[in-house]
């Protein structure tokens, strides 16, 4: 009896000490691993539709906004990335949740579409008719000094599309 007490409670010991070997792997990793990480500087600003808040569209999504790094050394750089309140208000994001962009200087893309959640793959309907996606063709710009400050985030007004554009790549 004595002996079956003690292979239960080895049983048991190797089982936790599988367990906690397999949980110590679970923390996701660093998603920044390999990225040559930046000191970044807050980046907020406000976008209108039409002079409007986004929230003020019955039908209209959240605007999603990206910060393509421009000039030379920036190709191991991810892009900036945010999303719209309802009152138009963002917080751009380049590595951690909120931390802002990098020093240098930035073309703006935006685009309004619904994520379809039983079918993902099906193509997005841009609300702001895809005017906004292409880098090379944006006229927003924004710089981020050395000392922080950030330029080009003070007035952001897009135009609503009449209809909404159906986006055959929604990757941007």
């Amino acid at each position: 009896m004595r002996r079956t007490k003690s292979l239960c409670h080895s049983g048991v010991s190797v089982l936790c000490l599988a367990l906690l070997i397999g949980l110590s792997g679970c923390g996701g990793g660093d998603p920044n691993k390999g990225i040559n990480v930046k000191t970044t500087f807050p980046a907020t600003g406000k976008i209108l539709v039409d002079g409007k808040s986004p929230s003020e569209f019955e039908d209209m999504p959240p605007i999603q906004i990206k910060a393509w790094p421009q000039g030379e050394g920036v190709s191991d750089q991810p892009p900036g990335r945010a999303g719209s309140k309802p009152d138009g208000a963002f917080e751009l994001t380049t590595y951690n949740a909120g931390d802002g962009l990098p020093v240098g200087e930035y073309k703006l893309t935006f685009k309004s579409t619904k994520v379809n959640l039983l079918n993902p793959g099906m193509a997005a309907a841009d609300h702001l008719g895809a005017q906004y996606l292409d880098p090379d063709k944006s006229n927003f710009t924004v710089t981020v000094s050395e000392s922080g400050e950030v330029q080009g985030l003070e007035s952001i007004d897009l135009k609503k599309a009449a209809r909404p554009v159906i986006l055959e790549d929604d990757r941007n």
